[in-house]
């Protein structure tokens, strides 16, 4: 025997040091392990050393589906909280940002891991298993020498089954890419057939007639850019590069590994060599047992902080606190075999933007030729434009939108909350007003005439199209004394007919009839329409946008007193009754009041019945 293993002992047995070797291996590490191992990256070292929790991988609980987190395919309009349960968990483990993080995930062909071989398993395996093994041997302590050999046991049905399901995934892009080539094949003639309804479409909309039929769907191109964002359980918002084939089979969707019955069998073989685990540490002798808890640990513990991975920011978080930074370098980390993901972080100062809001601002102008007064108004009381000397901005969602870009049905796709509360008491059509007097109203043509800053008023309660004309009317009368006698109304041509066709005859301002746009009735009214440029927004896809979400709408409730324009103006600020405090103590004609409170009759959706009693009425003669 030798010398050192006969004062171990004797020094065990005179201090009565014993460890609960039971409790160390099944009790402590599982929650880490399941999250470290289950994310499928892997470590340069650590691959191939002994873990704590082994039956975590036994179990095969480390590729279950965890709750918590929510993917968005706001192209497709499609949401899910079923993520893959290798995605939750690496999704875990990431340091994000709260809202600027963006992974990009490109499929692609990883380079051969000899050096994760030769490092991880050549010089610190090999060595470390041993070391024990001889350690055990020599000590004669054979309890310890089959904690050894199911340690290693477990290390190479861990190994395994982590390759299975790393081959599961690529096995679901392989599915995905052959699902996306069948579709790019039917891609060009959907898209002819698209492109005909719409022009069916398109001329049905000008005529009015696009009522009697729902607008035609856009097919998506399978290779294309998606807009995903992914909403993690700590409430972190994620944007998603990705091709729009891969989402639901490689994030959805659990990889099913390629040998299912191998697969099945390491699991059963993974338990056993476990309970040889438990009992024999606990009969192995304390010097094995030391040596075996010190290694578990210490690798659990370098696991647990992703040393040696891919996806490993330790020395950047070092360098970050030191300099008191948060700005981070993009880190690229392979999952499988051909699948990469890269995070990076859009910079700070794009925090800076001003925050969106559900619908583009609609532009009021009201003119009283004799005066020369001009009223401009912006639809939406709910936010403000900031200078660069403003305080800066807290991290909120909404930048991630402006991020992606979102077109109006991409957005309308989005399950939104509340709008956020002001961050200053001025509204955004005064914020506006604000920025036009700054830039001299933007005039550079010295043919316009002076205008003076007094006379330029804005409107600040109005939440939607049909509130900005009456309101705008109304805020009118408020400042001049007198009711306007032409509306005219800068907005999206897409628009149009909108205010045609609704706005103006609800308001009394042209006939129910009025559709044309040409004729005697025009000289009350006018609408200019500036569409964004084609490359930004296609006009099919504002069009399609606005006979479900505009016009179609407001056909089908003229004054706006349903429960979907009704959600729509609580979401912006706007609470049921406010017309009253708004209103009443203003001095405004009886039948004025009536429209303002009005419910749309029996059916919600009659007209006015005083339309043409009212002050500004085409029937009359405006109050001037």
């Amino acid at each position: 025997m030798y010398s050192w293993h006969q004062r171990l002992s004797s020094w065990a047995q005179g201090t009565g040091l014993k460890i609960d070797a039971l409790g160390l291996v099944t009790l402590l590490g599982a929650e880490e392990m399941d999250r470290s191992i289950g994310r499928l990256v892997p470590s340069l070292y650590l691959d191939y050393l002994p873990l704590l929790g082994a039956f975590v991988v036994a179990g095969n609980r480390f590729v279950v589906k965890k709750p918590g987190s929510a993917l968005c395919n706001i192209s497709v309009g499609i949401m899910t909280t079923e993520l893959a349960g290798w995605f939750s968990r690496w999704l875990q483990t990431q340091s994000f940002n709260q809202v600027r993080s963006i992974v990009t995930w490109e499929v692609g062909e990883r380079p051969r891991r000899w050096t994760s071989f030769i490092v991880g398993f050549l010089l610190i395996g090999l060595p470390v298993h041993g070391v024990l093994i001889a350690l055990t041997v020599l000590a004669r302590d054979w309890w310890g020498f089959a904690n050894v050999i199911s340690m290693i046991a477990s290390v190479a049905l861990r190994c395994f089954q982590v390759a299975q399901n790393q081959a599961g995934i690529d096995a679901n892009i392989r599915r995905a890419q052959e699902e996306a080539e069948k579709e790019s094949k039917r891609y060009p003639a959907k898209r002819a057939e698209y492109e005909k309804s719409m022009a069916i479409f398109k001329d049905l909309y000008q005529q009015g007639k696009e009522k009697d039929v729902e607008p035609p769907i856009e097919p998506q191109d399978p290779y294309a850019i998606a807009k995903v964002i992914v909403v993690t359980e700590d409430s972190k918002v994620v944007t998603l590069v990705v091709p729009g084939y891969l989402p639901k089979l490689a994030f959805a969707i659990n990889p099913q590994p390629p040998n299912p019955y191998w697969y099945e069998a390491c699991q059963w073989a993974g338990w056993v060599f476990f309970a040889v685990h438990v009992v024999s540490i606990g009969m192995a002798g304390l010097y094995t047992q030391i040596v075996t808890v010190a290694v578990i640990i210490v690798t659990t513990v370098l696991v647990a902080h992703r040393v040696g991975c891919e996806d490993s920011r330790i020395w950047e978080a070092i360098r970050n606190q030191w300099s008191h930074s948060d700005e981070t370098e993009p880190r690229s980390c392979w999952v499988s075999s051909t699948l990469k993901a890269t995070v990076s972080t859009y910079p700070e100062r794009y925090m800076d933007w001003p925050e969106l809001e559900e619908t583009k601002p609609t532009t009021v102008q009201v003119v009283l030729e004799k005066d020369f007064i001009q009223q401009r108004l912006s639809a939406t009381p709910l936010g403000s434009l900031e200078s660069s000397s403003a305080p800066k901005k807290p991290e909120r969602r909404q930048d991630l939108l402006a991020w992606l870009d979102l077109t109006t049905e991409q957005d309308k796709s989005l399950i939104a909350g509340p709008t956020k509360k002001p961050r200053t008491e001025l509204t955004e059509g005064q914020s506006y007003l604000n920025l036009a007097k700054d830039n001299n109203y933007f005039q550079d043509s010295s043919e316009i005439p002076t205008i003076d800053p007094l006379r330029v008023i804005a409107e600040t309660h109005a939440t939607d199209s049909y509130q900005n004309v009456l309101f705008s009317i109304i805020r009118f009368r408020e400042y001049t004394g007198v009711y306007p006698r032409r509306v005219t109304v800068v907005t999206h041509e897409f628009k149009r007919a909108r205010f045609m066709q609704c706005h103006f005859p609800a308001l009394g301002l042209v006939p129910v009839s009025y559709e044309s746009g040409q004729g005697p009735d025009t000289q009350n009214v006018a609408v200019i329409g500036i569409n964004p440029p084609e490359e930004v927004t296609p006009s099919e896809t504002l069009i399609r946008g606005e006979a479900m979400n505009g016009i179609g709408l407001w056909r089908q409730d003229l004054y706006g007193v349903n429960t979907g324009l009704v959600g729509k103006r609580i979401k912006r600020g706007w609470s049921p009754g406010m017309e009253n405090v708004l209103f009443s103590n203003l001095g405004l004609e009886d039948v004025v009041l009536d429209l303002i409170r009005y419910d749309g009759g029996n059916h919600c959706n009659e007209w006015f019945s005083g339309r043409e009693s009212l002050p500004w009425s085409y029937a009359g003669t405006p109050l001037v």
